[in-house]
Order: structure tokens, then sequence, then C-alpha cells
């Protein structure tokens, strides 16, 4: 199967957000127990203006909620700039990718650089609603392949060569 495509910034982004909820249970944990934290202190921060109902319990429970609420949108705005940053330094992604995968592994190559791997490189596969990613043994990085430029029955066949080759995860 051969297929060509460019990541953007966007396609990036949401590869990034997917292979940080897929990565691993430690990384699963990293991305989740701060939303569920703040929304504990939330709900901790509401309990004093429940109980007492006045005015200085109400503006505290306020403040404290809001609070939590800022430091878990400082976090995933922190997240988003992480991201583009990393788009952003890696030249390669930029250049547009020439990807063969067929039942001995996997081809990319662009104008800067050529490799061929196969199968037992990578470790796993996710699909999200706008890309698939590869990862490769040690789970430090990925291979974004954005869907937005492939056809319905490209996204088939990828979704099947990765189905027999690769665990899902």
């Amino acid at each position: 199967m051969h297929i060509e495509y460019q990541i953007s910034v966007d396609d990036f982004e949401a590869a990034a957000w997917l292979a940080l909820r897929k990565r691993s249970v430690p990384g699963w944990f990293r991305f989740y127990y701060f939303s569920g934290f703040v929304m504990l202190w939330v709900a901790i921060n509401f309990l004093p203006m429940v109980a007492t109902r006045t005015l200085r319990s109400f503006i505290e429970s306020i403040l404290g909620a809001s609070f939590g609420l800022a430091m878990l949108a400082f976090q995933l705005l922190f997240l988003k700039f992480k991201f583009c940053r990393e788009y952003r330094e890696s030249t390669l992604l930029h250049l547009r990718t020439n990807a063969d995968i067929d039942a001995i592994g996997v081809h990319f190559s662009t104008q800067e650089s050529d490799s061929r791997s196969s199968w037992q490189v990578y470790s796993k596969w996710s699909e999200g609603k706008s890309a698939f990613i590869l990862s490769p043994r040690g789970n430090r990085t990925f291979v974004p392949i954005p869907k937005r430029e492939l056809t319905p029955t490209q996204i088939t066949e990828l979704r099947s060569l990765f189905e027999t080759h690769l665990p899902r995860r």
C-alpha cells in the first residue's frame, strides 16, 4: 500500500493527544489524574457553600473552584503549546512523506530522509478521529499518519494492515 501525506500542526497535535492517552498506563494516569484532581478540588470547594449557604462561603467556593479550573486550563494550554513547539522544531514533519506499508514492514521517505523498518520495530498502533499513530518499541515517540489526506479505502486498508501485524492500544 502506498500513501502520500503531509503532516500539519493540527494533525500533529491530534496525534500527540492520542499518543499521550494511549502510550501506557503511567501516561494515561499522567493525562487524567490532574483532571480528576481538579474536579475533586472543585467539588470540595463547593461543599462549604452547600452546607452553610452564606454569601462568604459562596464567594470562597467560587474562588476556590475558579483556581482549580484555571490550573486545568493552564495544563491543557501548556500541552498544546508544547505540541506546537515540537512540531515547529521537527523539520522532517513539515515535508511531504511517502509511505509504503506492506506485509514486510514500513518504508517512509521524504526529500531529506529514507527509512525502512520491519514490523518488529513497532510495539503497537492507535487510531483516533483524525490520525493513526505507530508506537516504536520503548514508547518514547510516535509516528503520526493523518487521515485527512487518505481515502476511505486507504483508511480501511491501513487499519487492516496494522491489525494484522501489530496489537492495538
